[in-house]
């Protein structure tokens, strides 16, 4: 194969892959929505109780404690 055909499925491939990325991207965003929309809070937690369980979501019991 000439060199520029092989160019051509390198762009290709790049293009393919950037676009799959995206998808991927997409569909993570979506789950994630659907995990905040579907993990309601109560509202009768106090405000103290809320930001702990934000803490403990995102950054984990145990390195949260070792930190403390």
């Amino acid at each position: 194969m000439p060199v520029s055909a092989l160019e051509e499925i390198d762009q290709t491939l790049q293009d393919a892959e950037a676009a799959l990325l995206e998808e991927l991207r997409a569909a993570s965003r979506r789950v994630r929505e659907l995990f905040h929309r579907e993990s309601h809070v109560p509202s009768d937690l106090t405000l103290g109780q809320r930001i702990a369980d934000r803490v403990a979501a995102t950054m984990g019991s145990w390195p949260f404690i070792i930190i403390m």
